[in-house]
């Protein structure tokens, strides 16, 4: 296997080169003990030291510690709180155990620093404004690796917020707001046109509570009674965010999660090398364990052709476009879906049903409203199994008044209501008109009414073929027997037991047996099948580990895999890949380079003919014309400079006329002209993007994409890692290589399905889904 390096979020410090005398000359540090008392008042001590101090600090609840950076021993005073006085004492910076509240002090007066520090004891990131006027943020924490014992590891992490922009604020609402907002909330100010994270203190929200450029956290998650649901796109490079005009000069990459994590590591771990402690990002060496694309002529990993899929159009509104009738415009999505389904020769038959005639033995495919918070409000009344009430009237919404999203998918109403009936919802999605769909409105209708439009084929189909696999392991879930046969996946199961969501499941023979772990029977079926036992074996290791609080339920948390040869626990790893942002804007500066118009122009080569001949083009006459169409396309532009860019902004033209399906014939043009365009969405640009790659010293491995880049260049999780934790056999200890070849057997093949994720690896062995679903069901 090729090993390859990549850089993590994990900062790591070698404790034998810390300068501690250059530490000492940043300030004076001391300790505050806190009385017992305070325990549980953490927010309020937060903003009570921010309203009277103005120094960085770090307030340590487990340690029951307010730690502060003074200037000087001078500075240093007595704190007064609830007439308790606390009184200042010298911190030991050398002690190792006191090593973790030195960096976080030091973190906290990096912010202040730069200006970005806010209260409560949370460091915030800008990452754009939307236009909506909300400030999307990262709150960014910097965790000790206090489970693998490391004293002087630390891992970056970043979350993902909202702060609403404060509005019609009255003067005499000043006082309550000032309480209410500064009491256990985070505000930040205005500067330059752009949100700059501050602290504020009691005098400047009364005075700048009511201008512009004020925002908050809000006590709860919701603004204006919606529900926040904050997504920075981890990497984003061709973003199409509506943003504010003072923000228009940043880049998209500017705007994406990953550049200012990237930038905030890089620049921390430059002022901790500048102040005495020798940080540095942590690389981590991997091997590929699959292969990035599955092979062309790969058939699917479920045949479902011998079953019928019962499509049901059960949206709460077929329907709000004038120009149709509701049955007409039902009943044309309906067939679009079918349309999509048939297309696939492993897929089912479809035929369409109403509610009135389902049986129990159906599979049902319902067609429901979208999730996703709507731009206008929906009425309708809810009934007590939680469906809309419509007055026999299925196009008449009437009563309650709010939002779709935040209800249980009811499937789980067609499957208790008809007993064996194994059914599946997909979302229709419903969005404003646009251009590409002009011709389906009315004529005359210029509006940007809310309507459902028919289901597009490429964005449909791999939502479509997802439910279907749903669907299909529903039915193996809850009809276990004889399953290798319809699931020939299921085989990599054998010899295995796998635990999680307190059940457990197995294969004997062809057939599937699920238990749940509170079954008095589990244990004594563990022990028989692997010799090892439920609670010695499995669940005290897990605890061992402190992974887990005692008062938590291990096996409803954990994901365990037994084995006659070991018992494994897998976890998830704080770490992230890091990606090389100078590599990307490198990338991104060759492509908006530019060169002379004339250097774009055809030569009528023979390599160059070559590049746009086709099969049935003998002669070249083909790639002649479209050569001289381009010529003349030239003519037409006039600036006399152009970048690669420029003709990727006008591709479907310039693919057109050159006759290609894809710009990647133009780049093999323009590298004759030693102009080279590296791609922004290739495998290189982000080490260990694609594929399943293993990490054999630190026992971690990493679930990438089959394809390289989602088409949209989404990555919302950003790269986790996941840690395999050996807890049996305790001796002989397993060496890092035997285990890499047990997994190579026995996990890695687990997650190269696309059954749970269309066309993608599952980042966990798919028996655990099977195991939720059954729980579900």
């Amino acid at each position: 296997m090729i090993k390859n390096i990549f850089t993590t979020t994990t900062l790591k410090v070698a404790p034998d080169k810390i300068r501690y005398d250059e530490i000492g000359k940043q300030g004076y540090f001391v300790e505050y003990e806190i009385p017992y008392s305070e325990k549980r008042r953490w927010d309020y001590l937060h903003n009570w030291y921010l309203s009277t101090s103005k120094y960085p600090y770090f307030l340590n609840p487990s340690a029951r510690r307010l730690y502060v950076k003074y200037p000087s021993q001078a500075n240093a005073v007595n704190l007064k709180y609830n007439s308790q006085v606390w009184t200042p004492s010298p911190m030991d910076i050398k002690d190792p155990e006191l090593f973790h509240a030195l960096i976080k002090l030091l973190v906290s007066n990096f912010f202040h620093q730069r200006d970005i520090f806010v209260s409560n004891n949370d460091f915030y990131l800008l990452v754009y404004v939307t236009l909506k006027g909300n400030a999307k943020v990262l709150r960014i924490n910097l965790k000790q690796q206090w489970k693998e014992n490391e004293h002087f590891e630390f891992s970056l992490q970043a979350g993902a917020t909202t702060l609403p922009r404060s509005k019609d604020i009255k003067t005499e609402d000043i006082k309550k707001k000032q309480i209410n907002m500064h009491g256990a909330n985070y505000l930040i100010d205005s500067k330059d046109g752009l949100p700059v994270l501050r602290r504020l203190t009691p005098y400047k929200v009364t005075h700048k509570l009511a201008q512009n450029g004020i925002y908050y956290k809000p006590k709860n998650r919701t603004i204006n009674g919606k529900l926040l649901r904050t997504h920075i796109r981890y990497l984003d490079i061709n973003s199409d965010y509506q943003i504010k005009d003072e923000d228009k000069k940043r880049k998209p990459l500017q705007r994406c999660k990953i550049y200012h994590m990237y930038q905030f590591a890089t620049d921390l771990v430059a002022y901790f090398n500048q102040i005495g402690i020798p940080f540095y990002l942590k690389p981590l060496e991997y091997e590929r364990v699959v292969s990035k694309k599955p092979k062309k002529k790969q058939g699917p990993q479920i045949d479902m052709s011998q079953k019928t899929v019962v499509l049901l159009d059960d949206r709460i509104r077929p329907t709000i476009r004038p120009d149709l009738e509701p049955d007409d415009f039902s009943a044309e999505t309906t067939q679009r879906v079918a349309e999509i389904i048939n297309s696939e020769d492993w897929a089912p038959q479809v035929i369409v049903k109403t509610k009135t005639d389902l049986k129990s033995d159906d599979f049902v495919l319902r067609l429901q409203d979208n999730n996703d918070p709507l731009d206008f409000e929906r009425k309708f009344e809810l009934d007590d199994e939680g469906n809309p009430r419509l007055d026999g009237d299925d196009n008449q919404i009437i009563s309650y008044q709010g939002p779709l999203y935040g209800h249980d998918d009811p499937y789980k109403l067609y499957q208790k209501k008809y007993n064996r009936s194994v059914a599946q919802s997909l979302s229709v999605v419903l969005d404003k008109d646009d251009d590409d769909n002009e011709e389906d409105r009315p004529d005359g209708d210029e509006s940007q009414s809310m309507s459902y439009k028919l289901p597009n084929a490429g964005k449909l189909k791999h939502k479509v073929l997802n439910s279907l696999y749903q669907l299909h392991l529903k039915d193996i879930v809850r009809n276990p027997r004889n399953v290798i046969s319809r699931l020939g996946a299921i085989e990599r199961m054998r010899d295995n037991i796998f635990l999680h969501a307190e059940g457990m499941v197995y294969l004997d023979g062809d057939d599937l047996v699920f238990t749940a772990t509170t079954n008095e029977d589990c244990r004594t079926m563990i022990q028989e099948k692997t010799g090892w036992d439920l609670i010695d074996d499995i669940i005290e290791p897990a605890l061992d580990r402190e992974s887990f609080n005692r008062k938590k339920n291990v096996l409803k948390d954990c994901r365990f895999i037994v084995n006659r040869d070991y018992v494994w626990q897998i976890d998830d790893s704080p770490e992230r890949v890091l990606v090389d942002i100078p590599e990307i804007e490198q990338r991104h500066k060759a492509r908006s380079n530019q060169y002379p118009k004339d250097v774009f122009r055809p030569t009528f080569s023979e390599t160059e003919l070559k590049i746009f001949k086709t099969e049935k083009d003998t002669n070249h006459q083909k790639a002649i014309e479209h050569l001289q169409a381009f010529d003349r396309f030239l003519d037409g532009i006039t600036e006399n400079h152009l970048s690669y860019n420029d003709f990727s902004r006008r591709g479907k033209e310039v693919r057109k006329l050159l006759g290609i399906g894809n710009l990647s014939k133009f780049e093999k043009y323009l590298e004759l002209r030693d102009i080279n365009v590296p791609s922004v969405r290739k495998d290189g640009m982000i080490t260990g993007y694609t594929g399943i790659s293993y990490v054999r010293n630190t026992r971690q491995y990493y679930v990438g994409s089959k394809d390289g880049f989602p088409q949209n260049l989404r990555q919302e999780k950003a790269f986790i890692f996941r840690k395999i934790i050996v807890h049996r056999p305790i001796s002989p200890p397993v060496t890092d290589n035997e285990l890499f070849e047990q997994l190579k057997v026995n996990l890695f093949p687990l997650l190269d399905v696309f059954f749970i994720r269309y066309k993608q690896y599952t980042v966990y062995p798919f028996p655990f889904k099977l195991i939720e679903m059954r729980k579900d069901i």
